[in-house]
């Protein structure tokens, strides 16, 4: 009777592990994971448990833990509560991922803005840390941001693009290149004009100047060349055969979907040295 019993038991166990899907193992893992709560300063055990019971399972039940992403977004939360306790973003170098410009903060205070020395001083939530950065007598704000599943950057008032750790730097001036490149070469849309010069920019640096809107239409044209300086930066030189108009300059982009794009005057990138127009206004206007 009691083998009888026990066969029971077993075959019950199978059945209930069959109707799951999911071993013991990989629910125990769910359920430590699920039992994280609010990650603070105090989790580093329960998270460390959790992955380690993670580590554990096999490659074929790894896969089948659902709320997998729920521990990694805890270990990047604890990492970032850690990395701010311990003073230790203030090892880093923050790269301007359009313009390169760095800060360095250290954990006396003090630290540079381009080489320029600054003070500082912060305050923090579990998600941000707010800096003040005081350079001869002016202050910026200055946001450290975590980023789940991302990078961490900071964000300050002044700069269209955030600043990242040097280990971001490529990745993050890559996409900044490709939005460059999503307004600058949308010759499909419309065209720019730049020191009243019709321009059309071309991949690799090549493009297409017009000196003035009726030689649209008859395809007078002369060639132009354009560069990257930095990230969001470009040069271009233009030249007409006959002597009509010479550009030469560095223009930074600015511009989004909800926004028309222009290219702003590098030296002082205050002053609209370009806008976008599209074929329909040419049109129209002409």
């Amino acid at each position: 009777m009691k083998k009888r019993i026990s066969a029971i038991l077993v075959l019950a166990l199978c059945v209930s592990l069959c109707g799951c899907g999911k071993s013991r193992q990989v629910q125990s893992v769910e359920e430590a994971i699920s039992s994280l709560g609010k990650i603070s300063l105090l989790s580093f055990e329960a998270i460390e448990e959790a992955e380690k019971m993670y580590d554990a399972l096999s490659d074929e039940e790894k896969e089948s833990v659902e709320n997998i992403s729920d521990l990694r977004d805890a270990r990047e939360k604890y990492d970032f509560l850690a990395f701010t306790a311990s003073n230790r973003p203030f090892s880093y170098e923050w790269i301007n991922s359009a313009d390169g410009d760095i800060y360095v903060f250290e954990c006396t205070g003090e630290g540079t803005h381009d080489n320029v020395p600054c003070t500082y001083t912060r305050s923090e939530d579990e998600n941000n840390m707010a800096i003040i950065v005081s350079e001869d007598g002016v202050e910026e704000n200055v946001t450290l941001r975590l980023e789940l599943g991302g990078r961490t950057e900071l964000v300050t008032d002044t700069k269209r693009y955030p600043y990242v750790r040097r280990d971001d730097y490529e990745a993050a001036g890559a996409e900044v290149r490709a939005e460059v490149e999503k307004y600058l070469l949308a010759q499909d849309n419309g065209i720019w004009v730049i020191a009243n010069q019709f321009m059309v920019f071309g991949e690799n640096g090549e493009g297409i100047v017009f000196d003035s809107f009726e030689n649209l239409s008859n395809s007078k044209y002369s060639t132009m060349k354009w560069e990257y300086i930095d990230n969001d930066t470009i040069r271009i030189r233009a030249n007409s055969s006959g002597g009509n108009y010479s550009v030469t300059g560095d223009f930074s982009l600015l511009g989004d979907a909800a926004q028309r794009p222009i290219l702003l005057n590098h030296g002082s990138k205050t002053t609209a040295c370009g806008s976008f127009i599209t074929w329909e206004e040419l049109t129209a206007a002409g």
